[in-house]
């Protein structure tokens, strides 16, 4: 992080590693912080992950933004066989297939605010609160500004790095569908989604 650490911060340091307490901080002076999630160590320039207030609008049947240093791909197109059969083969944490039918388009990307929901795969449509799902994910609080939510209209249906909302689920009776592809910047020792 550009400077040799005293040997009494390196031993403030293991410290607080030992004590092991998920979701706080240490911090590097100028050089900035490391987060402890539940499953990663994460190191960080500056205080925080950069909060983003603007809106990109994800327009025309393909494309490519690059909201807060994240390169955002997308592109409307037919559903194949494999997909409608699988379709969590075609996706990963940083892709993802959504039924283009079920959705209100444009999408558009953003970054998270106070008051942000989602409604995750598998909790039978109920609503979340995205800091809750965040931290079920044991992402630090700090760099849940610093992830891309995709939303149609004003709902968050997927979470780049982390997982989509049932809306836009890929049924039997999907035939176009959204296929998004999430980069995140190129910053060594930083993991966005806290390792999913």
């Amino acid at each position: 992080l550009g400077h040799e650490p005293t040997r009494a911060r390196v031993d403030a340091l293991e410290s607080w590693l030992s004590r092991g307490r998920r979701g706080t901080a240490f911090p590097l002076g100028k050089a900035g912080l490391v987060w402890l999630g539940r499953e990663r160590l994460v190191v960080t320039k500056g205080t925080e992950a950069p909060a983003e207030g603007g809106t990109v609008m994800l327009e025309g049947p393909e494309g490519a933004a690059c909201p807060g240093g994240w390169r955002l791909r997308w592109r409307v197109r037919g559903i194949t066989e494999a997909e409608r059969r699988d379709p969590r083969a075609a996706c990963g944490p940083y892709r993802q297939l959504l039924d283009a039918d079920a959705l209100a388009l444009p999408l558009h990307v953003r970054f998270f605010r106070p008051g942000d929901r989602i409604r995750p795969i598998g909790m039978g449509g109920r609503e979340k609160k995205l800091q809750d799902y965040f931290t079920d994910r044991g992402v630090p609080a700090p760099l849940r500004r610093g992830i891309p939510l995709v939303l149609s209209g004003e709902e968050v249906v997927w979470v780049a790095g982390l997982g989509p909302s049932e809306t836009g689920r890929i049924t039997p009776a999907t035939r176009r569908v959204v296929a998004l592809e999430a980069e995140p910047p190129a910053q060594p020792g930083r993991d966005h989604a806290g390792g999913r």
